[in-house]
């Protein structure tokens, strides 16, 4: 079987890049808003007919260069960025012979999610949704990491989908 993806990420693997990760779109959105101001300036500078050589337009073709580079460490990694603001990510991994995404934003200590390839934005919906409880939906697309100790009913999708009861790390 043919994967999209030549990287797939283990929970543990995906947890170890998590700091990284974090390190990365917190520059990056730092530099998104560096390089706004500047270019806010620039225009400003454009519409004065004002000469906008110099600092200003160095410091944006810098800062440019910069974020090029963080993009160029998630495409390296194979991370994909959904919402850089937010700080949402994918890292490709498998469940069984499924490749699949486990899904992280830059506000949760852990990863505790995972989606189908072709399901992100339910997954977003999904995750909004979501309560302790894994049994509250039926079509569970974005699917919760859960022990068995919080939910083991026989409502609950991780048990209809097979995967409720083991380690995420495990099922991989």
């Amino acid at each position: 079987m043919a994967h999209r993806f030549k990287k797939h990420y283990t929970l543990a693997e995906a947890r170890a890049m998590m700091p990284r990760v974090r390190e990365w779109l917190d520059s990056m959105v730092q530099l998104r808003h560096e390089y706004a101001t500047i270019s806010k300036r620039v225009d400003n500078m454009m519409s004065a007919q004002s000469d906008v050589g110099g600092d200003s337009v160095n410091h944006s073709i810098k800062l440019l260069s910069e974020i090029q580079a963080i993009l160029g460490e998630f495409k390296r990694h194979q991370i994909f960025i959904k919402d850089a603001e937010r700080g949402l990510v994918d890292f490709p991994s498998r469940r069984g012979t499924r490749e699949v995404f486990l899904c992280w934003e830059k506000s949760e200590d852990d990863i505790a999610h995972w989606h189908e390839l072709d399901t992100a934005l339910y997954c977003i919906a999904t995750k909004l949704f979501l309560a302790m409880c894994c049994g509250q939906t039926t079509n569970a697309r974005c699917t919760r990491f859960t022990s068995p100790s919080v939910s083991s009913g026989e409502g609950c999708a991780m048990k209809r989908l097979g995967f409720h009861g083991a380690s995420f790390g495990a099922a991989l």
